[in-house]
């Protein structure tokens, strides 16, 4: 939601780009209880970000499992559609931390799929095709964070574009400019001001 304020204030000279980063990248046996207590801890960001809903699991969905089907559900709609690929990621976000539902369930994944206008059918006719090649571009952006230093959610990596266009695109580039954690719009919108300026 700051990323979309970034872009209303500054949309004309930034190129916004999202990469996947895994949370729970191996997948485990959830202990519901732990769960639960934990996710009293997401009424700090609903305090601070009043746009987004968080609310403390109360569902009878178990906790996800593994963070890689949603991601891979992301890049296979973003395949189908990029124009539904932010509606997507938003809807994903919203079933889980506002709806509390299990996001690593293929049927959820059709379910959030079908709320922004993708067919169950063809995501799952384009999962038994594309979905090992979307795991491993998953695996490969994480990765590609892990080794740049990242480990906090969000990061915004802020770069030049390697033409010289006196434009900012991320994440990659050269002297990249890495913004850990939940920050205001206003940070950003500095950071890319002053980037423009050196630039």
């Amino acid at each position: 939601m700051r990323l979309d304020e970034l872009v209303q204030e500054r949309g004309e000279v930034i190129d916004v780009s999202w990469r996947s980063f895994l949370l729970r990248p191996e997948p485990k046996t959830p202990n519901q209880e732990e769960f639960v207590a934990y996710t009293k801890s997401w009424l700090r960001p609903a305090e601070a970000e009043p746009k987004a809903t968080f609310q403390i699991w109360n569902s009878d969905d178990t906790q996800p499992s593994s963070s890689i089907p949603a991601q891979v559900a992301a890049k296979l709609v973003e395949r189908i559609d990029d124009t539904k690929a932010e509606a997507f990621k938003t809807a994903l976000l919203v079933a889980y931390f506002a709806k509390n539902r299990d996001i690593s369930s293929e049927g959820v994944l059709f379910d959030v799929a079908e709320g922004v206008g993708i067919a169950s059918d063809q995501l799952a006719k384009l999962a038994a095709t594309d979905t090992d090649d979307a795991h491993r571009q998953v695996i490969d952006e994480h990765n590609a964070a892990i080794n740049m230093g990242i480990s906090a959610v969000p990061t915004v990596v802020f770069a030049p574009q390697a033409d010289g266009n006196n434009s900012l695109a991320s994440p990659e580039g050269h002297n990249s400019f890495a913004v850990p954690g939940a920050q205001p719009a206003e940070l950003y919108i500095r950071v890319v001001d002053k980037m423009l300026q050196r630039a």
